[in-house]
């Protein structure tokens, strides 16, 4: 039999397997009663196993973008602008102020931004507003605006996450697995704006002090022929564990079988195995011996 990719279906099939059950020939199949079951709980399990262990397969690293004035297309109140590159104030923005790290700055005259805040602060195009508070004061509820979140508010700068995310696991090189960094190297929210139709728009967010956001995660990732297959067994172990009740109907004996299964076999092999591709050579003393490097030409010194 010629191997083919792994599908949907096919850990569908570890499931119905470990109940021993029928398999189905299709996960999406309306006629199947085993597939109904198997599409109602599958991408439950899914996430739950993909929060229980930094999976190779599912790891993403990406810089995020800075949450602005529009999220998620609902605009919110205007506040004084985080300042953009090459951007042109006019006359009709003359003695409007913009944000610039922590600070808030006074566009003094109308002139094109360079590519460099500081070069246009020393020739004079921006001058600091000594007194911020008299406009994070008026916007202490938005903290949208980057670099100027208030004074009511610890952090500086806002960050929308991928849609896909599930699990921190870095920040800026900064690990952040089993929740470490919470409160002291940054904090994620939900940033939610209800729309003029009453219905609303959402978007996981990050807050840190850092100018710049470079995260390391775990995805969303859909495609199961690039899943690891120790992985696939465990979606499938607990899959199995959610539907089993249904299919056996023997009152969760079943159930508690495949669930204890699932935390004390076939979970903890596979966080062994997927944790050991990650783990960091050990240090070898051998290739730092002078004898050795000098046995084959290398230098000694």
């Amino acid at each position: 039999m010629q191997y083919s990719p792994q599908s949907l279906t096919d850990v569908c099939n570890i499931a119905l397997l470990e109940i021993g059950s029928q398999p189905i020939s299709d996960m999406d199949d309306t006629t199947s009663t085993n597939a109904g079951y198997c599409r109602q709980a599958f991408w439950q399990a899914f996430r739950e196993v993909a929060r229980m262990h930094d999976w190779n397969c599912l790891t993403k690293r990406v810089p995020l973008a800075l949450l602005g004035s529009t999220v998620t297309g609902v605009t919110t109140p205007t506040a004084p602008p985080y300042w953009q590159p090459n951007t042109l104030y006019t006359a009709t923005a003359a003695g409007t102020y913009v944000t610039y790290g922590t600070a808030t700055y006074l566009c003094m005259v109308t002139a094109t931004s360079s590519s460099n805040f500081i070069n246009d602060l020393t020739a004079g195009l921006w001058a600091q507003n000594f007194m911020p508070n008299t406009f994070t004061m008026a916007f202490s509820n938005w903290s949208n605006t980057p670099g100027n979140a208030g004074t009511n508010y610890e952090w500086n700068y806002a960050y929308g996450l991928p849609s896909d995310f599930l699990l921190l696991l870095e920040l800026n090189g900064n690990s952040c697995a089993n929740h470490r960094g919470v409160g002291d190297l940054y904090e994620l929210y939900i940033t939610q704006v209800t729309n003029t139709d009453e219905t609303i728009s959402s978007i996981q967010s990050l807050y840190c002090n850092a100018a710049t956001a470079v995260i390391k995660y775990i995805a969303l990732i859909q495609d199961p022929s690039i899943w690891d297959p120790l992985f696939s067994a465990c979606i499938g172990t607990l899959l199995a564990s959610k539907i089993a009740t249904q299919i056996r109907g023997d009152g969760g004996a079943t159930e508690a079988a495949l669930l204890q299964k699932f935390r004390t076999v076939t979970l903890p092999i596979a966080r062994v195995q997927d944790g050991g591709e990650q783990k960091e050579r050990r240090y070898d003393p051998t290739k730092e011996s002078k004898f050795l490097r000098a046995r084959y030409g290398g230098p000694i010194s």
